[in-house]
C-alpha cells in the first residue's frame, strides 16, 4: 500500500469513527462536541501516548522490523533466544509484534462482545501503522495483518514480506 493510499484509507476509517463517537456523546448531554469532551479530560500526555500507538516507532534488530516499544534493548536478548530455536523471520516478528486491541484499555464495564469502536480502531492502528512502515522503511515491504482471535479479538501483526 503506498502512503498516500494509506493516507486516505486511515481518513475514511477516521471519519467513520469519528461518526460513531459522535452518536456515543449524544448521551452525554455535558459534552456538545468531541473537542469539549478533550477539554474537560484529555491531557498532552494522553495525547502523546495515543500519538505514540498511532504513529510508533519501528526498529530494525537482525534483519527483522520491530515496534520498538516491543523490543527495547533490554528486551533484544528475547528475539535472540527465539532465534535459537527458530529460522522463521515472520513468526518472530509476529511473536513480538502482536498487539491485541482488546488489551490496550482497563476494562472498566467492557462488554463481553467485541466492541464495535475496537474494531475501528484495529483498522485505523493497521493503516496508521502501514504508512509509518512505509515512511520509515520506503524499499522494505511490510505486511500489517488484522487477526480475529477467539480468545483476544482482534490483533494487529507486523512483519516483513519475505520470499518464500
Amino acid at each position: 500500500m503506498s502512503f498516500r493510499s494509506a493516507i486516505h484509507a486511515m481518513a475514511y476509517n477516521l471519519g467513520l469513527v469519528l461518526s460513531r463517537v459522535r452518536e456515543e456523546f449524544r448521551d452525554l448531554p455535558q459534552f456538545a462536541e468531541l473537542d469539549d469532551y478533550l477539554y474537560a479530560v484529555g491531557t498532552t500526555t494522553n495525547a502523546m501516548l495515543y500519538a505514540s500507538l498511532i504513529w510508533p516507532e519501528f526498529v530494525v534488530y537482525r534483519d527483522m522490523t520491530f515496534l520498538a516499544a516491543f523490543v527495547a534493548p533490554a528486551f533484544r536478548s528475547d528475539v535472540d533466544r527465539v532465534l535459537m530455536t527458530s529460522a522463521d523471520l515472520t513468526g518472530v516478528e509476529h511473536q513480538f509484534n502482536s498487539l491485541e486491541i482488546g488489551d490496550l484499555f482497563a476494562p472498566r464495564g467492557r462488554p463481553t462482545a467485541p466492541d464495535l469502536l475496537e474494531d475501528e480502531l484495529a483498522k485505523v492502528l493497521s493503516v496508521s501503522w502501514a504508512a509509518k512502515l512505509s515512511v520509515d522503511f520506503p524499499r522494505v515491504d511490510h505486511i500489517v495483518d488484522l487477526v480475529d482471535d477467539p480468545v483476544g479479538g482482534l490483533v494487529i501483526r507486523v512483519a516483513r514480506r519475505r520470499q518464500i
